[in-house]
């Protein structure tokens, strides 16, 4: 692997422009990440009651004929997906297996990829020395690696490809006696390689380079030590198959369903599945992606604290170990600051998009602890000793004459 080493000095004064002009960009995270974040939680809310409202209105119906009385229904229908259509490569000659409803043809390339590792070391006077490491090597990549955007020459990839990746979606396939469009072949999970026929193949466009190596055409001297500019090409294909589908009945096919909520429903899988099932599956993606927001949002937000923050350290910088210091501190908190601002931010969401539970959650927590006080104070006055009575008054002795 070969490397590259660049060093870079920017002054004091050149830091503090730009962590000022990092104030803004902080700003605008910060903004961002809040506004996604209260997003979030509506989207969240409605998906989740598109889901509850789908589960309930749903009927399951045989696949092997349209019955025209659930048109506009909510139906799930579990069968055999395929088509009598013949999807071809027409570039490599290469076919599906009959019946099948996607064929994918997959090219990757041989190619050189950089790689970069910077780092930093503050100076006495507030400057900073920024070490560059590129990293050269060589790698199998379906897109095309623009070696022009490198660091350094020397390391060129071909800018053209004799193929290039493609799709091909049977537009008239069959779920059971139901029609099941492109639109929705391509939302199939299944794939399964082609056995390539070499009787078939084409490999005219590669120049007389390709050959076939099992389920590979490869071109190139040698696969086992492959060249800057070599291809492999493979193809899968989703075959007739059983699948699962939850949509509305539109004549002889599907379409989405429109919730109360306004938000459409439609899912769609491989495999033969129970409604239940499907609509799990569909409660798990939804939680996935409202964690994987919630997450990004606070990372974004901890970003944009931090370069708002940004000026401290790097003021605190003309002493090198008060600057290490206060950066610390400052990153500390901006992460608890971002904490507490995306919790209450998903909160207000969270009670914005659920009024009436937020509500009833108030009144509830509020309910308890009055209650907890009222029962604490009653403790506390079963718990105090009785008070003592007052003791008789004494006599004075009597004067002795």
């Amino acid at each position: 692997m070969a490397e590259y080493t660049e060093t870079t000095n920017e002054s004091w004064f050149s830091r503090i422009t730009s962590s000022v002009f990092g104030i803004i960009v902080g700003f605008v995270l910060l903004a961002g990440s809040g506004i996604g974040l209260f997003w979030n939680e509506g989207r969240t809310v409605k998906e989740a009651a598109k889901l509850d409202e789908g589960e309930k209105v749903v009927i399951t119906v045989p696949g092997d004929r349209v019955d025209p009385a659930n048109e506009g229904k909510l139906v799930h229908v579990s069968a055999v997906v395929g088509t009598e259509e013949n999807l071809v490569d027409e570039k490599f000659g290469v076919a599906a297996p009959a019946g099948a409803v996607r064929l994918n043809r997959e090219v990757q390339m041989y190619q050189w990829d950089e790689d970069q590792k910077t780092t930093t070391h503050k100076n006495a006077n507030g400057s900073t020395t920024k070490t560059t490491t590129y990293s050269y090597h060589k790698r199998w990549s379906s897109t095309r690696i623009n070696s022009g955007n490198f660091k350094r020459s020397g390391y060129s990839n071909p800018s053209n490809w004799p193929a290039s990746s493609n799709l091909f979606l049977a537009n008239q396939a069959r779920l059971g006696a139901f029609g099941f469009g492109a639109d929705l072949v391509s939302r199939l999970s299944e794939s399964a390689p082609v056995v390539l026929d070499p009787g078939q193949v084409k490999l005219d466009s590669l120049e007389n380079k390709g050959r076939i190596e099992g389920d590979t055409i490869y071109a190139g001297a040698d696969s086992k030590i492959p060249q800057i500019g070599d291809l492999r090409i493979t193809f899968t294909t989703t075959p007739r198959s059983a699948a699962t589908i939850v949509a509305r009945q539109a004549g002889e096919t599907f379409k989405g369903y429109m919730t109360t909520v306004q938000r459409e429903l439609l899912l769609v899988s491989s495999g033969e599945k129970s409604s239940q099932v499907m609509f799990a599956e569909a409660r798990t993606a939804n939680a996935l992606i409202s964690w994987a927001i919630r997450v990004g949002g606070f990372i974004v937000m901890w970003i944009g604290l931090g370069l708002i923050m940004g000026p401290l350290t790097v003021l605190a910088d003309i002493i090198p170990f008060l600057g290490s210091i206060v950066g610390a501190g400052t990153k500390f908190i901006a992460g608890v600051l971002a904490f507490v601002l995306s919790v209450t931010i998903i909160a207000v969401g969270w009670f914005a998009s659920r009024p009436l539970l937020g509500i009833s959650l108030v009144v509830l927590a509020v309910g308890l602890i009055v209650w907890l006080v009222i029962r604490n104070n009653k403790k506390k006055q079963q718990q105090m000793p009785p008070a003592l009575s007052s003791p008789p008054a004494l006599e004075p002795p009597p004067l002795n004459m």
